[in-house]
C-alpha cells in the first residue's frame, strides 16, 4: 500500500473538529472539510479543496493548540485513511493518506 503526504492548507476550527468527534455517530458522520495540497511534487503538484473528511481520532501530545488526527477521506471509488498533525490555531498541518 503506497502512503502520500499531504499538507493542509485550510482544515476546521477547534468548535468544528470538537462536533466532528462529538456530534457524529457511525450511521451518519459529521464531516469537516479540508482543503490539500500533496507535497513535493514541483508543478504538478496535486490540490483538493473541499475535501469531505471524517476524524476519527485526535490527541494531543505536547502543543496546545497542535493535534495528532486520524480519519478518512471518502471518493466515489473507496475510502482513504489517514493520520497526521494539525494546528487548529493557523488551521495547517499535514497528513499522511493511505492509498
Amino acid at each position: 500500500m503506497a502512503n502520500k503526504i499531504f499538507d493542509i492548507l485550510n482544515g476546521p476550527s477547534k468548535f468544528d473538529l470538537m462536533l466532528a468527534l462529538f456530534d457524529s455517530t457511525i450511521e451518519c458522520p459529521r464531516t469537516v472539510e479540508l482543503s490539500i495540497e500533496e507535497r513535493g511534487q514541483g508543478a504538478l503538484k496535486m490540490r483538493y479543496d473541499g475535501c469531505k473528511s471524517v476524524i476519527t481520532q485526535v490527541g494531543r501530545e505536547f502543543e496546545e493548540n497542535e493535534w495528532n488526527i486520524k480519519g478518512y477521506i471518502s471518493t466515489e471509488d473507496a475510502s482513504l485513511s489517514f493520520k497526521g498533525k494539525f494546528c487548529t490555531k493557523t488551521r495547517k498541518g499535514w497528513i499522511i493518506i493511505n492509498l
